[in-house]
């Protein structure tokens, strides 16, 4: 009887078993179909993850934007950081017309309560960021050379709020523009190291369909557990909520460093180029409001004529333009840039008499081609060039020389901006019958003219630009 009654309670046992699978992979299945149903829409998960990807690649470029690639790092660093504003606002707008999937029912109701926060703050981060960014170069009087371009198809204008400020309110702004930056961004890694956490936690501790619900591909890890594993379950959960916790205290603590390291560089005077590496140190005291400059009238006139050289006997010389060229070299961010000048000139030469030798030069600086098209418009502004008031620039060469090594040198004044300074350099002469050719090198100093004055930082040009000049002619007959 006894092993009757055992064999009876095992059938029923297995029985039991067998129903308990079934009932098992019916919940299962039943509970693949709710998650399918329950996920965000195809554009939410696609704009979802493309926005992440932005995101990296903006903490990368952020990060180490220096030396020579740092210009090029900068201008795709504001491109992306536009683009993720342009696609934020159509995320929100999406799901304000789709309401995302519900929560699982399980979930405790400060979870749900922290998950929906996180949300928005996410939104409220990913606009407020770039918008910050984009006050920062536009308020930044440094900052008038360099448009910002979106992946060199077209020019993202500077916001206009800022044009009528003086240069003081908007260094100003600029700092107070580049701390919200700074400190939103760490708030930013702060807010997503607490984001993938949960999203783990979920996945693998909760077995719940969070992550599912937002990652292709992943399916929810749900299933009947025996105890043993609901403890060591439960013992997971504790220690990924104490580890969350942990992580978001480190997490505060170094963006308050980091910002307490920022400020102890500058010494609490505002942004410099040693905190920002992209903005020209700011003075303490208001900058005196520039005189107005005289407009510089159109190169309308002619060159100086050069018939009392030629009376004198020195040979005329035509130049070849096709074959020439003057062509400043200079750098933004250590990337090198090429300014190509459009010149005309009247030349007198005599190599067996230079005391009756002259030269004048006229520069149309509205036709100058900046090599990087990105600073065209930049090179063309106030704090720098000034075509509008100073469309043109001269050099009247007046004293030759010839030097011991055989090549020639020769000295006058250069006039640019509206400022006049001594000019001269030194080039080597090859006359072969009625054609010279001419090659030489010169070394502007931008500051004596008043070519960016004061915009000294990393991103700026340095304060010395090399001109090479190469001169066809062929004598006049």
């Amino acid at each position: 009887m006894a092993r009757r009654f055992k064999g009876v309670r095992a059938a029923e046992a297995d029985r039991k078993h067998s129903e308990g699978v079934e009932m098992s992979e019916a919940s299962l299945e039943a509970s693949s179909v709710d998650t399918s149903r329950a996920r965000y829409t195809t554009v939410a998960i696609v704009l979802h993850w493309a926005i992440a990807a932005a995101i990296a690649f903006q903490m990368w470029s952020g990060m180490t934007a220096e030396g020579s690639s740092a210009y090029a790092q900068i201008q795709l660093h504001k491109a992306v950081g536009v683009t993720i504003l342009l696609l934020t606002v159509i995320r929100l707008a999406w799901r304000l017309a789709h309401p995302a999937p519900t929560l699982p029912s399980e979930m405790p109701g400060w979870q749900k309560l922290a998950s929906h926060a996180s949300h928005w703050l996410f939104y409220a981060a990913l606009i407020a960021i770039p918008v910050s960014g984009w006050v920062m170069v536009s308020a930044n009087p440094d900052f008038s050379m360099i448009p910002t371009m979106w992946f060199k198809l077209f020019t993202i204008p500077h916001l206009p709020f800022f044009d009528a400020m003086d240069v003081a309110s908007r260094k100003n702004v600029t700092g107070l523009a580049h701390e919200a930056h700074e400190l939103m961004s760490n708030g930013m890694l702060a807010l997503l190291a607490l984001h993938v956490g949960a999203a783990l936690k979920h996945h693998f501790v909760d077995r719940d369909a969070t992550l599912a619900r937002m990652t292709p591909g992943v399916k929810p890890r749900m299933g009947a557990l025996g105890l043993p594993i609901r403890r060591v379950i439960s013992i997971g959960r504790r220690i990924a909520s104490l580890g969350l916790w942990l992580i978001a205290v480190i997490a505060i603590v170094a963006a308050g460093y980091a910002i307490y390291r920022a400020k102890a560089i500058r010494g609490d005077k505002g942004v410099t180029e040693a905190t920002v590496g992209l903005i020209a140190p700011t003075s303490s005291e208001p900058a005196a409001p520039a005189a107005p400059a005289e407009a510089e009238k159109p190169a309308t006139r002619e060159l100086p004529d050069a018939s009392d050289a030629a009376k004198a006997g020195a040979p005329i010389w035509t130049p070849l333009y096709d074959q020439s060229a003057v062509v400043v070299k200079t750098s933004v961010s250590g990337a090198p840039v090429e300014i190509t000048l459009s010149w005309k000139a009247t030349i007198a030469f005599d190599p067996d008499n230079l005391a009756i030798s002259k030269v004048d030069v006229i520069f149309d600086m509205a036709k100058a081609k900046v090599s990087d098209p990105q600073l065209q418009s930049g090179m063309s502004d106030t704090q720098w060039l000034d075509v509008a008031s100073h469309p043109t620039a001269t050099f009247h060469g007046r004293s030759f020389e010839k030097l011991a090594d055989g090549s020639y040198s020769v000295y006058g004044g250069l006039t640019l901006k509206g400022e006049e300074k001594p000019f001269g350099f030194s080039f080597r002469l090859k006359i072969d019958g009625d054609r010279a050719e001419m090659v030489g090198e010169a070394t502007v100093m931008r500051i004596d003219f008043g070519v960016g004055e004061g915009q000294t930082s990393a991103m700026h040009p340095p304060l010395e630009a090399k001109v090479d000049i190469k001169l066809v002619a062929e004598r006049k007959k």
